[in-house]
Parts: structure tokens; sequence; C-alpha cells
């Protein structure tokens, strides 16, 4: 298997991603790749402006929901849609995790961008996490 990505799994009637890197920071961009290919197409869109992003969670499984739910925010209020996404920064303390990323994209549009799947919202039910040997790994449904 790649050293990181993801890929869709079956399920009946949400998106089901799993993720994967050797590190947070690249498990964390390869669920946004992972969603924001279900919603149009990264490679449709090209790196003219940017937006920074801070997510906090007091757990990694709090860390993973609120960045996906911020990336959605990001694409429904400010019709953002990346080609890149780089997570700058992983703080890990006792007081909670924090995560600092950067998006390079463009404003949406559908004359240019491919439409997907609309994605509603992120959901805690079949979040799996593991972390093990330096290897990162989320599972995660969004209801679609």
């Amino acid at each position: 298997m790649e050293k990181r990505g993801y890929r869709y799994l079956e399920h009946m009637s949400d998106a089901y991603i799993e993720c994967w890197g050797s590190s947070v920071q690249e498990a964390l961009e390869e669920a946004g790749k992972g969603m924001f290919n279900l919603i149009s197409s990264m490679e449709a869109s090209s790196p003219r402006f940017r937006v920074r992003a801070t997510v906090r969670g007091f757990d990694m499984q709090s860390l993973l929901y609120n960045w996906l739910e911020k990336l959605i925010q990001i694409f429904e209020i400010r019709d953002f849609l990346p080609s890149k996404i780089s997570v700058r920064d992983f703080d890990e303390r006792k007081s909670g995790l924090k995560v600092r990323a950067e998006l390079r994209g463009e404003r949406f549009s559908l004359d240019r961008h491919p439409t997907g799947i609309g994605v509603k919202a992120v959901t805690y039910h079949g979040m799996q996490i593991s972390r093990k040997n330096g290897h990162v790994r989320f599972r995660f449904l969004l209801d679609i």
C-alpha cells in the first residue's frame, strides 16, 4: 500500500473514506483530498488564492471531525475549491490538539469544475483512528 493516500469504502447510504499517511498532517491532508474529490475535482482547480485554517480538538476524533467540518464550511461559505491542501503545523499537548493549514485554490464555478456528490455533514458514527509505528489511518463517514 502507498505511503499516503485515500480510498472510498463501500457504504449503503453515506460516503465512507479511509485515508492514511506517515504523520497526522499527511493523514489530514488525505482526508481533505478524499472529501473534496467527492464534491468535485481538485485537479480542475487552479492555485490562484490562499485560505488559511486553524482547527482545534480535545482528542484525535474531535480534531478530525472539526477539520472536516472546517473544510465543508470553506467550500460552502466561501465557494472555495482547493487544488492543494497543506497541513503546516500539528501541535499535540495535554490541553488539546491544534493544526494550522493552508489551502490553495479558486472559487468554485459550475462552468469550470465538475459536480460530484454534495456533502451535508461529518459524523462521529463509524469514525476510526489508528496510530501505530509512525503510521496514521483514519476512517470516517460523510452524510451525503
